[in-house]
């Protein structure tokens, strides 16, 4: 079973649990609704299917850099326990990377951007107080619905624009993890504060150069309880 196979089970598996706990839970349980931005930095990882690639990543890893990428997800929770919850919801993820200059073409810049389904669990280390420390992680599935290539060329001033869709898989199965703080600012508010970070787990090419894609940033959002 490929490594593919083996995390979307896994991910089956893990909404089955937290479904079963949450039903098992329903008297203590409590739902919110929440919105989360993300800014900060996206970049990829290069894995080749054999050594004739070797030179062409080489060069690739020199050119290519990390570039800015942002997201903005609404969710849905609930809790199963006082400090531990369990969530899902909707979003958009921007990936990808950026070069200087490249055979007379210059600031070029490739972002792919994703719809998201996440699920994951939550702990809070305090609990209901003002303010609490937290950790979750879980998966996500995402689906492509734009990839964009802009650069401008050295012999013209103004910036150009491409699609190529048929390089790119539309499927995208990543993890995810974030560390932050909880502040309590109304009754059933809650300010969220912390860092994220996503890895894409399959690759994002079609080719033997495979491109595993992912971020890390800054995460505020706003949570209300039900």
């Amino acid at each position: 079973m490929c490594k593919e196979q083996v995390m979307k089970y896994g991910l089956i598996i893990l909404f089955a649990l937290v479904s079963v706990t949450s039903i098992a839970q329903t008297d203590s349980s409590k739902w919110a609704l929440s919105c989360h931005y993300n800014s900060g930095f996206a970049y990829r990882n290069l894995v080749i299917a054999n050594d004739n690639l070797s030179p062409l990543k080489e060069s690739l890893d020199e050119i290519e850099k990390r570039k800015f990428a942002q997201g903005v997800q609404f969710g849905l929770s609930r809790k199963i326990t006082e400090k531990l919850s369990w969530s899902t919801g909707l979003g958009y993820q921007q990936f990808g990377h950026q070069m200087d200059s490249l055979d007379g073409v210059t600031l070029i810049k490739q972002t792919l951007g994703f719809i998201q389904i996440p699920l994951s669990i939550r702990y809070q280390f305090l609990g209901e107080s003002k303010i609490s420390p937290y950790v979750s992680g879980g998966m996500q599935y995402g689906f492509l619905i734009s990839d964009r290539l802009q650069y401008k060329l050295t012999s013209a001033n103004r910036l150009f624009e491409e699609r190529n869709t048929g390089q790119w898989n539309k499927n995208l199965l990543s993890a995810q993890a974030a560390v932050g703080i909880h502040f309590h600012v109304y009754p059933k508010n809650i300010l969220c504060v912390g860092l994220v970070g996503q890895y894409g787990i399959n690759t994002v090419t079609k080719s033997e150069l495979q491109r595993h894609v992912y971020g890390w940033g800054i995460q505020m959002g706003w949570s209300m309880g039900l």
